[in-house]
């Protein structure tokens, strides 16, 4: 599951989790910037 946040400084924080792994996260600048607006992927 994923999750997105939008944090005070205005950056953008998303974590992923999968069952049986450790969450991975990741921030980025702006929601333009995040892999699922481009194709990419965090794992």
């Amino acid at each position: 599951m994923a999750t997105l946040r939008k944090l005070p400084s205005g950056s953008w924080n998303i974590q992923v989790r999968r069952k049986g792994e450790p969450p991975i996260t990741k921030t980025f600048k702006t929601k333009v910037n995040r892999p699922g607006n481009r194709g990419g992927s965090l794992v």
